[in-house]
């Protein structure tokens, strides 16, 4: 007889001990899904953030190119020269205001000493910054670099 409750006693602590450990182990394995998951949505959010950039300082450098043929354009004919479009300034894009907000103190600075220049005067120097601030960016985030 004593026997016999010693063996359910042990066979009950086993079993609630195996319980136990099957919940933590279960536990543990789904936080390490989370996290996994959590690093997966923060690399695709990030990767996104750069694809939007890159297309931004595309249009950036789209304008630059479209302000500067037309004022060329106008000086073969005699003709006065363009102000500069809206879209020619980085901060009409919203993806390069945001890329504005992660840029170190001197990248940020720079842009913002450029963008009181015309067109003509900067000629493609901010989104040639822009470019190579996307990569260093992509390096500390430890993305694959992607086209620039």
């Amino acid at each position: 007889m004593g026997s016999d409750i010693a063996v359910a006693l042990i066979t009950g602590g086993l079993t609630t001990g195996g319980v136990i450990v099957g919940s933590l182990a279960t536990l543990a394995g789904s936080r390490v899904t989370q996290r996994a998951q959590e690093r997966r949505r923060r690399r695709e959010s990030r990767a996104a953030l750069i694809a939007q950039w890159r297309d931004g300082i595309r249009q950036l450098r789209n304008a630059e190119k479209g302000s500067l043929a037309r004022n060329q354009e106008n000086r073969e004919k005699d003709q006065p020269e363009e102000p500069d479009p809206p879209e020619a300034d980085p901060m009409h894009y919203d993806p390069l205001r945001r890329l504005r907000q992660e840029l170190p103190h001197r990248a940020g600075s720079r842009v913002d000493e450029l963008r009181g220049l015309g067109v003509q005067d900067r000629q493609g120097q901010i989104p040639d910054l822009l470019e190579q601030e996307v990569v260093h960016i992509e390096k500390k985030w430890k993305l694959p670099e992607g086209p620039v």
